[in-house]
């Protein structure tokens, strides 16, 4: 018989009220830092009138290791994709870049809503030698779609982007199928009934006399599209258009119509990343969150989502933060009338998560919303991932370093609830323990580690899954990450 996962102590709070509470949570898990970097679940309740809504507990439950690296590999996993199948919701799949100790692709399934996960293995296609980059999707039906490049042994230049189905829920995959050449970057996959669209940077060999960087433009994003359940694809469509020279981490989701959609980056001036030009000064003007449609098979810009986006850091072309884009579902109120943008803004000094919310398909964005607490202040919150529930509650998932030490380098995973369409927000701990945001293979950035494009989030009813990478296993000489899970119960107060 299947069971929910556990869950643990967590906070209780009247969703009607804005302000975290200060001081008892925030100096409990200081201590705890102090004391082995291991979190403890703070229970903090807030008063509710009679005819308010509902007290609401949020408690993270146990959590569990997805992939783990032996004290042999010494291996780094990271850039979570999780998905939970429409045909049953025990069933969970996780794909992940392996950065080390060479470039691949990992997948785990579990049929007991992430209490245990099994290996999966993914074909390469005849010739291939290495697969990297994953991205997964579901059908209505319960079918599930992993997209993934394949790169040269030598160089790791993309050699293809392909296409593997699995008929059972992530036990296995098919052989994949071809969806593009060589030298396509950042796939992601999004599937409608036989449809089944993915998403990439379309580079050319000018790639090839660049050391982590793209050639000079065109390098569009791109989406193409299979009308045969993936067997076969039609040549890929501009996503982005001519006048936007440097552009990547696309996702393609289904807006409130059930329209085809993209939400991706354009990078500006920003040749000291794009190009891979890493002596040069960080770049300092502005970047752009861009949303196009797909109508009568041409896309067209519906809006810029922010157009002040300001970088965290810096960073690889290849291997990009993505921003995360989440539609209401038909449902419960608000009955899919809304999609929600979450990225990581360096605007502030520091990198803080915000939110825009659409009520009108994307024409028009509202304010920035900042989702964790003033109180993280000169700390940083990143790798946001978003979701919305099918009764409206909006749920973003993401790395949170303002209660891992005074050097800003102790992370914890955490999920931030709204029950007023991204208004208000408040955060629980998810992990339960730090990590050192320095372990892991070298990125960008000399003083932090590579921790990869994205973690993960899905909402339910009453709980959510969220998916992260995790270094508490590793340490600086051995950089080993791993691939974590923990649900978290949101729902109305046991009594």
């Amino acid at each position: 018989m299947k069971t929910d996962p556990d869950t643990g102590a967590g906070v209780t709070y009247d969703p009607a009220l804005t302000p975290r509470p200060g001081g008892g949570r925030t100096a409990a898990l200081a201590a705890a830092a102090g004391l082995g970097l291991v979190l403890v679940g703070i229970g903090v309740a807030v008063s509710s009138g009679d005819d308010g809504p509902p007290r609401m507990e949020v408690s993270a439950g146990t959590n569990r290791v997805v992939v783990a690296s032996t004290a042999d590999d010494l291996a780094a996993y990271n850039s979570p994709a999780v998905v939970v199948s429409p045909a049953d919701p025990h069933t969970v799949v996780v794909a992940a870049r392996v950065d080390r100790p060479q470039l691949a692709v990992t997948v785990r399934h579990s049929d007991d809503a992430g209490e245990s996960w099994t290996a999966t293995d993914v074909p390469l296609p005849a010739g291939e030698v290495r697969a990297y980059a994953p991205d997964l999707s579901f059908d209505a039906e319960g079918g599930l779609y992993a997209v993934f490049t394949t790169m040269a042994e030598a160089t790791n230049n993309p050699t293809g982007v392909w296409l593997a189905k699995s008929d059972d829920g992530g036990a296995s995959f098919e052989t994949p199928s071809k969806v593009a050449g060589p030298y396509a970057y950042q796939p992601r996959v999004l599937v409608n009934g036989a449809n089944v669209h993915v998403t990439f940077v379309q580079a050319s060999a000018s790639v090839e006399g660049v050391v982590n960087g793209f050639g000079p433009p065109p390098n569009p994003v791109v989406l193409a599209t299979s009308g045969d359940g993936g067997k076969t694809f039609a040549e890929a469509v501009n996503v982005s258009g001519t006048s936007r020279e440097r552009v990547g981490a696309a996702t393609p989701f289904f807006g409130i119509q059930g329209e085809l959609m993209v939400l991706f980056e354009d990078f500006g001036d920003d040749t000291a990343d794009f190009a891979g030009e890493s002596t040069a000064p960080a770049y300092a003007g502005d970047f752009e969150l861009v949303v196009s449609r797909l109508t009568d098979g041409k896309f067209e810009e519906v809006s810029v989502v922010d157009q002040a986006v300001k970088a965290t850091d810096r960073f690889n072309p290849y291997t990009p933060i993505f921003p995360s884009v989440a539609v209401a579902p038909e449902g419960e109120a608000p009955r899919g009338d809304a999609m929600y943008v979450a990225w990581a803004d360096g605007d502030n000094g520091d990198w803080d998560v915000v939110v825009r919310r659409s009520s009108d398909g994307g024409a028009t964005w509202g304010n920035r919303v900042t989702v964790n607490s003033p109180e993280a202040a000169g700390s940083h919150q990143y790798l946001p991932a978003v979701s919305v529930a099918i009764n409206g509650r909006v749920d973003v998932a993401y790395l949170d370093r303002s209660e891992g030490g005074d050097d800003n380098t102790f992370a914890a995973a955490a999920l931030a609830t709204s029950f007023d369409a991204g208004t208000t927000w408040r955060a629980v701990t998810v992990s339960d323990k730090f990590f050192d945001s320095r372990v892991g293979p070298q990125g960008t950035n000399a003083e932090t580690a590579e921790f990869g494009s994205r973690i993960g989030v899905v909402s339910q009813k009453e709980r959510a899954f969220v998916v992260w990478t995790d270094s508490r296993a590793g340490n600086e000489g051995t950089g080993r990450q791993e691939i974590y899970f923990a649900p978290v119960r949101i729902a109305p107060e046991r009594k």
